[in-house]
């Protein structure tokens, strides 16, 4: 563990509009932890002791029931996580876990919520980041209610891509099994999915997926950029 932000290469866009006083006096008591792959961050049902901000690596929010187990989201670089438990001071609806190696910016829970009631700057950005999670997870329910297997798959890639249509290739950076807990599918379906996936020029091999042309998967996932896109 070391001392707080000081050690962080980027300072989180959640922070970056805070006061100069409001921004020190939060940051005093704040650590970044290194993680290993594989290890939880928080459970579900516990309550909220820090407010974790992801520096490096990447993290997934995932769900479980019995001995089902369903990912929600991956967490990107610089972002909090299930801010809105902290900001509520609720317990968490969701677990979180390492997928890689990861540094975490750890800013206690009730400090923040402090720095909340007296900083607009912190505010605001708390709104945001709240706005842009939920609209987030919004944008993967319709994905799942309103596309095939297929379909979502396809929207998937897209999403993974930088820049609309033309030919590329895409690295995996989670596991086959993850990914298809993440769009809906059971790991034995997402094999088959891909498969049919070769009509459309998408070709896969081990966690390197080649696609011809963008373009063809935009039309079979119906995706909508101005909708679709983060």
């Amino acid at each position: 563990m070391h001392n707080g932000l000081h050690n962080a290469s980027t300072e989180p866009e959640l922070l970056a509009g805070m006061s100069a006083s409001e921004f020190q006096r939060l940051i005093d008591d704040t650590s970044v932890v290194e993680l290993p792959a594989r290890k939880v961050v928080f459970s579900e049902g516990l309550r909220p002791t820090f407010l974790h901000i992801l520096l490096e690596g990447t993290v997934e929010l995932f769900i479980r029931h019995g001995r089902r187990e369903s990912c929600i989201t991956l967490v990107q670089k610089n972002t909090p996580f299930v801010l809105a438990a902290v900001v509520t001071d609720a317990p968490y609806l969701m677990s979180a876990r390492t997928v890689t190696e990861a540094r975490i910016l750890c800013i206690p829970a009730g400090k923040f919520r402090s720095s909340l009631r007296r900083d607009q700057g912190l505010s605001i950005a708390t709104a945001t980041a709240i706005s842009e999670a939920y609209r987030s997870l919004v944008r993967q329910l319709r994905s799942q209610r309103l596309r095939s297997a297929q379909m979502r798959l396809a929207h998937y890639l897209v999403g993974m891509h930088e820049g609309a249509g033309g030919s590329g290739t895409i690295q995996l950076q989670i596991s086959k099994r993850r990914l298809a807990s993440l769009i809906g599918l059971k790991p034995e379906s997402l094999s088959r999915v891909f498969a049919s996936l070769s009509q459309y020029g998408v070709h896969v091999s081990g966690s390197q997926i080649t696609v011809q042309d963008f373009r063809v998967l935009e039309e079979l996932s119906q995706f909508d950029y101005d909708i679709d896109a983060e």
